[in-house]
């Protein structure tokens, strides 16, 4: 899935004010809540000239209020002090794309070290993302899936390497 794509979805699966108003949120909480599913883009006139689509996200789009369950994504790529390129952090960990091409998570405080893996690439980990946040939309209907839902997103992003990373996100729906 490219960068484009992955904000249209994620646009699509924001939910109304009226949603939110169910839950008895008032408008300054919806606002809050819908500005986590907005992206805009960037104007900085630079040209794409490839590579990650993640890393197009950031710096095509501003990403700086987007989140996703505890991932939220880095305003700016960065780079990671072991390698890669830092997209943004999940529960406090740095979120990595690392030499090999692969979104991972790495501990805070052993860098070195692979928390949880993500995504094979770039392109997996975005779909793997846009099904979560469909799953999340429709959250009544997974109701009790959560190992269903991680699954799927896992294999989205590439196997069971990538499970836990999704049991994590998905851990909501049980």
């Amino acid at each position: 899935m490219d960068a484009d794509e992955f904000v249209t979805r994620l646009r699509a699966a924001m939910p109304s004010g009226e949603e939110l108003e169910e839950y008895g949120l008032d408008e300054e909480e919806i606002r809050d809540i819908q500005a986590t599913f907005i992206v805009k883009k960037n104007d900085t006139g630079q040209a794409w000239k490839g590579g990650c689509e993640v890393e197009r996200l950031i710096r095509e789009y501003d990403c700086s209020q987007l989140e996703i369950g505890g991932l939220r994504f880095a305003g700016v790529a960065s780079e990671y002090p072991t390698g890669g390129q830092i997209l943004g952090d999940f529960d406090n960990n740095p979120l990595v794309l690392n030499a090999a091409g692969e979104v991972i998570v790495c501990e805070r405080v052993a860098p070195a070290s692979v928390f949880m893996k993500c995504a094979v690439d770039c392109d997996r980990f975005l779909d793997a993302l846009a099904n979560f946040v469909c799953i999340r939309k429709d959250k009544s209907n997974w109701k009790g899936r959560a190992t269903e839902a991680a699954t799927r997103c896992a294999q989205l992003a590439g196997g069971n390497d990538c499970l836990k990373f999704y049991q994590v996100l998905c851990g909501f729906i049980d």
